[in-house]
This record gives C-alpha cells, structure tokens and sequence, in this order.
C-alpha cells in the first residue's frame, strides 16, 4: 500500500507553495534591519461591520497606506476599487485579490525593512484559495508580506504587494458567503456538493461561481468519483444575469455536442448551484448566445438531498423502532425482529432498508422479511460497518489498510484506504449519495480526520480518492462519526473534558458542539443538527438550543440511517 502522508503535511506543502505562488518575494527578509512598528487591528471587528472604507488621504505616510489598503481589501465592490487606489499606477491591475483569502486569528503586526519596504506578519487559522476552496488548519501557521512603496504623483502608494488579502476572522464570517458547486455521481441518482467561498459582494459573483462550476470538482472528489453533464472544456460565455428567479447562462461551442439528456444535466446542476445561493428557479441556458430549448423528460431529475426518518432510530426494551415525541416507539415493519434476535453492538439501516449488524460473530446482512441474517464478514475486531445506496456494506478492522465492500448478492471486493501503513482506524461512514467516504483515523502525528470521494468501476468501489479533503481535528480521538446532510458531518471524539461533539461543514467551518459525558455513540438524523443524536450509556440525548437533552432511556443500540 502507497505511503500517504498526514493531512497535516499536506496542508503545510500546500500552504508553502501558496505562499510562494502569491507571495514572490514575501518571505521572511534576509536583509534589512528589522524595527518593531507595533501590531495594528482591524477597525470595527464585530459583528455590525458596515464596510466603506475611504481611500487614500493626501499626505499619508507608507503605514497609513498599508493601514488603508488593509481596511480597504474587506470591500469587493467594483473589483475592489476603493484598494486599487492604495497602489501605484503601474500596479494597480496587476494586484489580484482573488487569489487567496487569509482568514488571520491574532493581532497583526508590521514592521519596516527598509525605507520604501514595510512587512506585514500575522498567524492565520485558515485559508480560501482562488477557486474558493476553504482549507482550515488544525493550528494557526505564521504568515509574513512585504509590501513595497513607490512616490506616485507625489504621494506614497504601493507598488508591490502579495496577491490575495486578509481578514480577521470576524471580517470574514461577515464578508464571505459559502456557495455549494453540485455534481452527479456516476450513476446519475444524486447531486453531490463542493462547498465554495466567495466575497458576497464580490463583481459578476454568479459568474464567478458558474465559472468554478465548469471547472469541475475539486479533488477530494476527483478520480471520477462524481461527475458532470458540461462537456470537457466547456466555458461560460456571456457573464451570468440574474432577474426575477432565473438565470442566463451562456455556454461555449464545447456545449453544442451535448445530447438533450445532458442539456437538461446541466440545468439541474445549474438550478441546484444558483437555487442555493442566488434564490435562482430556471435556467435560460444558451450556447454561443443561440438559446437551448428546455425538452422535458429527456433525464430524471437527481436527488439532492436524501432524506431519512425524522427520529433516532434505536433498540430499547428488546425492540427496534424510532423514537418520537414522549419517548413513544414507532417499530420497523419486517425488520425488528431479526434485528433484536442478533443482538447487535451497532447497526446501520440504508436506503435499500437492508441492515448491516456488528455482531459477536461479525457483520450481518439483515433484508426486511428474511428470517435470519447473512454473515458477511466474520473477522474478529471489526468496527461499525457503513452501508452505501446499492446496499454494499462497507467492513474493517482497526488495523485494516482497506475496506472490504460486500454486495447483496455476497462479492466482496478490497477497497485500499489512503492513509500511511502505521495507521489505525478509529470510524469510517459512507455519505447518503454512495459518493463520498468519512475517515478517521490516529498516527503517530495525532487523529486525523478526511473526507474523500469514492471512485466505482462499473458500479462497483474500486479505490478511495487519494487526496483527501482534512477536516481539523478540535477534540481528541475521534471515537465515532456520521453524516448529518449533505454538507454536514460530525464526529464524538475522546476530549480531554470528555466525549466531545463537532459538527463540521464539508468545506468549511468547524462548530463545537459541547460535551456529552460517558457518550460512546453518534448518528445524523433528518432535520440537520437537531436531528443528531448522541447515546450515553442508555441515554439518548439531542441538540436542544445550546445544550444537549435527553430525549429517551433504556436505549441500547442507536442506528445510523444512510
């Protein structure tokens, strides 16, 4: 099996190459005394931040141009107009603020170099790249920008300055709005999200995301575990127009191959993609400015959400059933009984409503009406198993370096699992639309956690995506995960307070959670972080507010519902 390395190190490879992408000459100084000019904070870091910042004044020193265009880069109006006005004439279009966005969590600083260079120094906690792709790091990384100063016109302005910008983290919670980019998986039943970040008062920001949308997936989801009906190379044409619900959207010449069953693809994945962010309900779909006739019933429309049942599902008092309002016990037609007859340590119930049991005696299959069930793996250690939409169920060990994946008709297949041979899983859950996997997973660097899209050949899973999308891991050893929704994940990690929940948006933010004590288990429900549900012991506890409450006793397994 491949070497992996940690998400850790790939993270801080990346960064370092962002760095220097962006940066040229923005690394630490090897020369140039280096005299302390304070820290400076950004004005107005709360949560009513009314961003209008002022260009330049008359007379400014090289400090308070840097303050201002600082202050100025949090306003994308007009392409970032009023901080164009910071820099020199010749540089003015060439600064691309796009490219990467610093999200700083501590008091920057700057210092001077020499007498027309000044360094800007802060430690972020996360980053969003060009294609607006959000990456948090389990810890802060040192940043450092030198910034350049020119007499223009006989005030000083800046003639060199890294691409990108930096907002404080309160800046960038209100600046900054998350855009969810849908593919298909392959087999066309779903639409699956890449959640992207883009400055909501960002110039033709629907054009923007229209343009991340052809790009394609990022790569956490490559390998051809999702797909797209835009054909290879197809780019937008005419910038996006938005009016009254529905969106222009032009295409280029690569689009008019297309069979009328990806015509009507592609507007799926453009209503889902401008419905979410823009309130968009039809697409006006043209190529090379002809318009594409709408022709009705050439694709099946994809589920973009899959739904479960709205209440736990649990076994308590010798019966499986969801549990609803007064802890009352609604049972499951066809498959309580042989459920309870296993006696099952964990359960997973999928879409297909077949049950993967983790037994004594391995993993069972369990299929409604049957009168027992079916071993499909019978190694000794094995951790909760996962089922996909196919009614695969997904098994392995601590020490496995793949997932075995059997059908229903009983082939199994060896799934390899991209982490480092020393590796130990810990928990591992298959996402509703059988297209992505969530890891976790310790090393000798610590816990790690990944979401990675699964490749299929035929149909079949044939590999895991070997570069994983990280997810910062904020407390402890993971002991359990699940999928909340489509864009939500949480993880039960062994906390120094004790068992901690974190629900993390994929792509996105890390939210805390709070502890729940002696909790061993956890599973997403239907009604995104209230449906989630954490087992204690036998108590059954749900999000309620800002705290966690009991919502049942005398539980003794909580199902997953895929």
């Amino acid at each position: 099996m491949r070497e992996a390395r940690s998400p850790a190190a790939v993270l801080a490879a990346f960064l370092l190459g962002v760095l220097l992408l962006v940066t040229g000459c923005a690394g630490v100084p090897t020369s140039g005394a280096v005299q302390d000019g304070g820290s400076i904070e950004d004005a107005g870091d709360d949560d009513s931040i009314a961003l209008q910042p002022g260009g330049p004044q008359p007379g400014a020193d090289q400090r308070e141009i840097l303050e201002g265009f600082l202050d100025a880069a949090t306003n994308a109006e007009q392409n970032y107009a009023t901080a164009r006005g910071f820099l020199s004439e010749s540089f003015a279009n060439e600064w691309d603020p796009n490219q990467v966005t610093y999200v700083r969590d501590e008091v920057a600083g700057i210092s001077r170099i020499d007498d027309t260079t000044l360094q800007y120094s802060f430690s972020a906690s996360a980053y969003v790249d060009g294609d607006g792709r959000y990456q948090e790091g389990d810890s802060s990384f040192p940043q450092t920008l030198q910034v350049q100063f020119v007499q223009d016109g006989g005030q000083w302005r800046i003639r060199s300055v890294p691409n990108g910008i930096v907002l404080s983290e309160a800046r960038f919670a209100a600046l900054f709005g998350s855009y969810p980019l849908w593919f298909f998986d392959p087999s066309y039943r779903y639409l699956v999200p890449d959640l992207r970040w883009f400055a909501n008062r960002r110039t033709n920001l629907a054009s923007a995301v229209v343009t991340q949308l052809l790009q394609g997936p990022a790569e956490f989801l490559g390998g051809g575990s999702v797909t797209t009906a835009f054909p290879r190379g197809t780019l937008r044409g005419n910038s996006v127009e938005v009016d009254d619900q529905t969106a222009v959207v032009d295409l280029s010449a690569e689009a008019s191959s297309a069979a009328p069953a990806d015509l009507a693809r592609m507007r799926q994945q453009l209503t889902q993609t401008l419905g979410d962010g823009f309130g968009v309900s039809r697409i006006q779909l043209t190529v090379d400015q002809l318009a594409q006739p709408l022709q009705p019933g050439t694709a099946s429309e994809a589920i973009a959400r899959p739904t479960v049942g709205p209440n736990p599902l649990v076994i308590r008092d010798g019966r499986l059933g969801f549990i609803g309002a007064g802890e009352a016990l609604a049972a499951v037609p066809g498959l309580g009984d042989q459920v309870v007859a296993a006696e099952p340590r964990a359960l997973t119930v999928g879409v297909t409503s077949d049950a993967a049991l983790l037994t004594a005696s391995g993993v069972v299959r369990v299929v409604p009406g049957a009168a027992e069930g079916v071993l499909v793996d019978a190694r000794d250690g094995l951790l909760p198993p996962s089922i996909d939409p196919d009614g695969r169920i997904w098994t392995a060990r601590p020490d496995s370096s793949a997932i075995r994946v059997t059908s229903p008709e009983g082939d199994a297949v060896d799934v390899p699992v991209p982490i480092a041979s020393d590796s130990r899983l810990t928990a591992y859950e298959v996402s509703r639309d059988g297209a992505r996997m969530l890891l976790a997973y310790t090393d000798s660097a610590g816990a790690h956690l990944l979401v990675t899209g699964i490749v299929r050949q035929d149909g079949v899973p044939a590999s895991l995506v070997a570069e994983p999308l990280a997810l910062p891991v904020v407390a402890g050893t993971p002991l359990d995960v699940t999928w909340v929704d489509e864009l939500t994940v949480a993880v039960l990690s062994d906390g120094a307070q004790g068992a901690a929940v974190t629900a993390y948006t994929v792509g996105g933010l890390a939210d805390p959670l709070g502890v729940v004590e002696g909790a061993t288990a956890i599973a997403g429900g239907n009604i995104g972080l209230t449906g989630l549900g954490v087992l204690a012991e036998d108590r059954l506890l749900q999000r309620r507010g800002s705290s966690w409450q009991v919502v049942g006793t005398g539980v003794a397994v909580l199902a997953t519902q895929s």
